[in-house]
């Protein structure tokens, strides 16, 4: 045993967790890219000059991200095992060139050089897309990069970036270098994953899959009799950062069995050797056919009690990996889900008691169908249809829909889905509140969805449709009201003005047009052109400033009038109500200069700047192309520019959203760090950065068409 592995399992957790923290004080930086060390370096150097790549073959398949020997984990290397029979057995013809982890971050270059444009290339299947597996995540990230011209599939993966700065840096960072491939496919292995996978790789074609593994089947192995652990419970648990059990606490659910149980690991305590890797698989599905159920937090744990036939029992990890991916086998009833230890006993009687007698054939269902649709795929320019092969129905009473494509991105790419009949799912957004828990969204959320309620209400009157579709709008009465009363929960003072705003109309919903909108009406004002056009001389004048005087206000002041302009950007007109906008105020030259190469110098020089976002939970009832967010935030920055002016502030809008900062892997980079740094969530969409400060001088201001040149058809007037 390992001397890391003997202190996980002998020490209580509080002194693991502080030996953790004391291990994260050593030199290596996470935010670094990982570079091997001048052993492996040269070890890999070696093992590179020993491939047989063969040169006359008319098409290679490169399978990249094997795990080395050192990777202990018994699913891991099965995923090897049934990958290599999956493609000896599809692409007979092909000869297989294995590239591990380590040779594929030590010799970048010379596998570019190596590898053909025709050639096609795999990345090994797991649960290492994101920043809990950044050794394979590198060598994924470092292939995509090396082999920017081949078709590239990356198998199923569970997808997970930690709500964390360290893991929402590295999801910028696989989004930036995803997102510059212009052939790839990316499998998440569970509904989430491949949800997550369409959300964050717009331009990568997306297919949900589950996990390699599931090809195998027990017939192809011979197992010895294990006669000692005949009547026996498996519980196979992990001991590692995934799991939501201390060391200790796994023999308490071993204790919660109550029957005679082996306690077992997937990651063995020995290096896995390539020439012992189908010995290994084969040995530890024989210890899980020897027993008569399994109790897992593993998910190899899961695939290999199904492959083996054995009634299931599942807990959760402390990612979605499981609670997901058990979806799967949502038509294998001995296969649950058990969400607490206290119903452990229940449950695993109950799945001991099911007798299944035929199981889905994942071969026939998932994985003979991918080479046809990889091929389609290479074959796909981005505009011709892409239908999905028809499934054949499975035997018996078992039902799965087959691959599915999450996210093809780009009209072309859109276009395939609605080829297949397809559609792709968009991230997480506010659509309506009955269709979303409630005790699980944020302060932010439930405040967008009672004002855009509220909104509703009031607006169902002006158009005269309160009265016709009274019962939808009670609707949205209840849902402010609901909204309130969990924002009072919350601790929220219910007499901020936009809570009281929203209180009012659903409390004088009942008489709204007297009780509500006549009291908190003015008349209107007579027509004043005249005001227009002092209005109109304003906005001739405003030019846009990119020279800046040397003598500045003060940071205070700068910081002061930036609030002010924020203060106009609040009255701009947005849809819904939503007020979408959120604002960063920057004074400091260093947080300026983090978009010194993504921006011009007048933008990272200027005096102070305003970064303009919009909250893009607030939107989505329109499906993907909805707009609504950019053109509240175009409203809210042209308020914003506009009272600047006014001040006689020189004032700069430059452009800063995700067609800028995605045109370019670097100004990826770039935004991810400036959103690290910055401190910028997720959630937010950048939109605009606001330059404004003391102008050297006002430019000259360019003319504008006429009037008459713009009115699309003529002057229908004349």
């Amino acid at each position: 045993m390992t001397l890391k592995n003997a202190l996980k399992k002998n020490l209580p957790a509080p002194i693991v967790d502080t030996i953790r923290s004391l291990r994260g004080t050593a030199a290596w930086d996470p935010y670094k890219p990982m570079t091997l060390g001048e052993k492996d370096r040269a070890d890999v150097k070696a093992r590179f000059a020993e491939i047989d790549w063969h040169p006359d073959a008319r098409r290679r398949i490169i399978y990249g991200l094997i795990p080395t020997a050192s990777l202990r984990n018994v699913g891991d290397h099965a995923q090897v095992v049934a990958i290599r029979q999956w493609i000896a057995r599809h692409y007979p013809d092909e000869p297989i060139i294995e590239l591990d982890k380590n040779v594929i971050i030590g010799c970048p270059e010379e596998i570019g050089a190596r590898v053909r444009p025709n050639d096609l290339v795999f990345l090994h299947s797991g649960g290492n897309l994101g920043d809990r597996g950044l050794w394979s995540e590198t060598a994924r990230r470092t292939m995509i990069e090396a082999l920017p011209d081949n078709r590239i599939v990356s198998l199923p993966q569970t997808i997970f970036f930690s709500e964390t700065p360290l893991g929402r840096y590295q999801k910028q960072v696989s989004q930036a270098v995803y997102g510059h491939h212009g052939h790839l496919t990316v499998m998440g292995r569970d509904d989430i994953s491949g949800s997550l996978a369409s959300t964050l790789f717009p331009r990568a074609q997306v297919i949900t899959m589950p996990d390699f593994v599931l090809s195998l089947r027990k017939e192809e192995f011979t197992f010895a009799p294990q006669p000692e652990n005949a009547g026996k419970i498996m519980a196979c648990l992990r001991l590692d950062d995934e799991s939501v059990f201390a060391p200790e606490e796994r023999l308490k659910v071993v204790e919660r069995i109550g029957i005679p149980t082996t306690l077992f690991d997937t990651t063995l305590e020995t290096p896995i050797e390539a020439d012992a890797r189908y010995g290994v698989v084969r040995d530890t599905l024989a210890l899980f056919d020897a027993h008569e159920a399994v109790v897992t937090d593993r998910f190899h744990g899961l695939i290999f009690g199904v492959i083996c036939r054995k009634p299931v029992v599942v807990l959760r990890t402390v990612d979605h990996k499981l609670t997901s991916a058990v979806a799967w086998f949502k038509d294998i009833p001995n296969v649950q889900f058990c969400d607490h230890l206290d119903d452990l006993a229940a449950t695993l009687e109950r799945v001991r008691s099911i007798r299944v007698e035929s199981y889905p054939d994942f071969n026939e269902l998932y994985f003979d169908r991918l080479p046809a649709l990889v091929e389609q795929m290479e074959r796909c320019s981005g505009v011709s249809p892409f239908a999905m092969p028809a499934v054949p129905a499975p035997q018996g009473s078992h039902v799965r829909q087959p691959l599915t494509v999450r996210s093809v991105a780009g009209k072309a790419k859109r276009r395939l889905l609605r080829a297949a009949g397809m559609t792709a799912p968009t991230a997480p957004q506010l659509k309506s509140f009955g269709s979303s828990d409630p005790d699980k969204l944020s302060d932010d959320e439930l405040l967008a969805f009672m004002r855009h309620d509220a909104h509703r209400i009031e607006k169902s009157f002006y158009n005269g449709i309160f009265h016709a579709k009274r019962d939808y709008y009670e609707e949205r009465r209840k849902n402010v009201r609901e909204c309130i009363a969990l924002l009072k929960q919350r601790g929220h003072d219910i007499s901020e003005p936009t809570i009281a705003w929203a209180d009012l109309i659903a409390s004088r919903f009942e008489n709204l047009e007297r009780e509500f909108i006549e009291p908190n009406s003015t008349a209107a004002r007579p027509f004043d052109p005249f005001r227009m056009d002092a209005f109109i001389g304003l906005a001739a004048t405003r030019r846009s400033s990119r020279v800046w005087a040397g003598e500045q206000p003060s940071s205070d002041e700068l910081t002061a009038c930036a609030k002010k302009l924020i203060d106009a950007a609040r009255w701009a007109p947005n849809s819904g109500d939503r007020q979408p906008w959120r604002f960063l105020v920057m004074t400091d030259p260093a947080e300026k200069h983090l978009l010194k190469h993504i921006k011009e110098q007048h933008c990272y020089d200027a005096p102070c700047l305003i970064f303009v976002g919009g909250d893009r939970r607030f939107y989505g009832g329109l499906g993907e192309n909805e707009a609504g967010l950019h053109i509240d935030g175009g409203a809210a920055i042209m308020q914003m520019v506009l009272a600047a002016h006014a001040g006689n502030f020189g004032v700069c809008w430059n452009h800063f959203s995700r067609d800028l900062i995605e045109s370019r892997p670097r100004n990826q980079e770039i935004y991810a760090e400036f959103a690290r740094k910055m401190s910028i969530p997720d959630h937010i969409e950048p939109i605009a950065i606001i330059a404004f400060g003391t102008a050297a001088f006002h430019p000259p201001v360019p003319p504008r068409m006429a009037v008459e040149s713009l009115l699309i058809g003529g002057d229908r007037t004349k």
